[in-house]
């Protein structure tokens, strides 16, 4: 985590966890500004007592502001620790890159090395990034693991890319994996020479002078695709990309407006769609940034359901147009949630 820009969507992305984990204090009228945001069907409402521990990579700035704000915020059950990412990044200053973040979303490779030994299982997710389920629903993926599987990740929705043509990834399609949200089961990960998979990867696709395209997610692509069975498939509504308008082919969903008596509940539940679980605002502007703006339709007719996608084409088409603050390692250890 790079500077206060990216803390204030960080703040804004746990915001929405914390609200669909029941930590919301609807006692205090404060915490009630605007009443016809606040509800949900209440049988996804889940209040919860469960320990949360957050992991934070990031820069001086960022350190103290994150332990300034939980300071002050004084959640019950959330645990906050911080690594100086600099400590991790100059492994790879070496690696030919043309990913706009820079070098940066290659610290996801050393999550395994970055966190406690004592830390088997993590979510890691990006900034730009909203809740609108239970992250314990998200955590409950990893059940659906099988022996092999180490990592679980959603594909990128998008049907066209320059450097794909009409190659196929087995058993992935082309273009591949989006690495915004990632379940990582570290003990397996860290069993399975982790490190030694990901440095051949590199060096094979930077061979004869290439680069890395797409940072992480070509050595991702690379590793699944040579190891197939320790890919999980993700659920494409645990990460609802808004860059691309084929993400309406790629991964439909219905994404409620949730106002209170207004939310038909029933109709959510019959739908042949998936409800959205989590939304990945990777376009600009982000939640958090003063210039952001929802584009959720909120006529009448719209609330009851709506395919998620169809109403995305007022988001920028610049989707490669990414901030170096974009990536910040916030990896969640669901303590209690085994």
């Amino acid at each position: 985590m790079r500077g206060l820009k990216v803390v204030n969507r960080t703040l804004v992305m746990l915001k929405s966890m914390f609200y669909y984990d029941g930590r919301l204090q609807k006692s205090q009228v404060k915490c009630n500004p605007n009443t016809t945001l606040l509800l949900q069907c209440q049988q996804d409402m889940h209040s919860t007592s469960n320990r949360i521990d957050l992991h934070f990579v990031v820069d001086g700035e960022a350190d103290d502001a994150m332990k300034r704000i939980f300071s002050h915020w004084r959640l019950d059950n959330v645990n906050l620790r911080t690594y100086r990412m600099d400590d991790y990044l100059k492994q790879f200053r070496y690696v030919p890159n043309r990913h706009v973040a820079g070098v940066t979303p290659l610290l996801k490779l050393v999550i395994p090395t970055i966190l406690p030994v004592g830390v088997e299982k993590v979510i890691y997710i990006d900034t730009d990034t909203l809740f609108h389920a239970n992250v314990k629903q998200l955590w409950d993926n990893f059940d659906q693991f099988d022996e092999n599987q180490l990592m679980g990740l959603a594909l990128e929705q998008v049907d066209v890319s320059s450097y794909c043509g009409k190659a196929v990834v087995n058993p992935i399609p082309c273009p591949g994996i989006n690495a915004g949200i990632m379940l990582l089961h570290l003990k397996k990960l860290r069993g399975h020479a982790w490190d030694s998979m990901w440095k051949q990867i590199i060096k094979e696709e930077t061979f004869g002078g290439r680069f890395l395209r797409v940072g992480e997610q070509q050595v991702l692509n690379g590793i699944i695709a040579r190891n197939p069975k320790l890919y999980y498939n993700l659920p494409c509504e645990w990460n609802v990309q808004l860059c691309f308008d084929s993400g309406r082919k790629t991964c439909p969903v219905v994404w409620p407006i949730n106002y209170p008596n207004s939310t038909n509940c029933e109709t959510m539940r019959t739908s042949s769609f998936p409800r959205v679980k989590l939304t990945h605002h990777n376009t600009s502007p982000k939640p958090g940034d003063d210039r952001f703006q929802s584009k959720i339709p909120t006529t009448p007719e719209a609330r009851s359901e709506v395919v998620l996608m169809s109403f995305t084409h007022g988001y920028p088409r610049g989707c490669g147009s990414y901030e170096h603050t974009t990536y910040l390692l916030v990896l969640f250890d669901l303590g209690s949630y085994r």
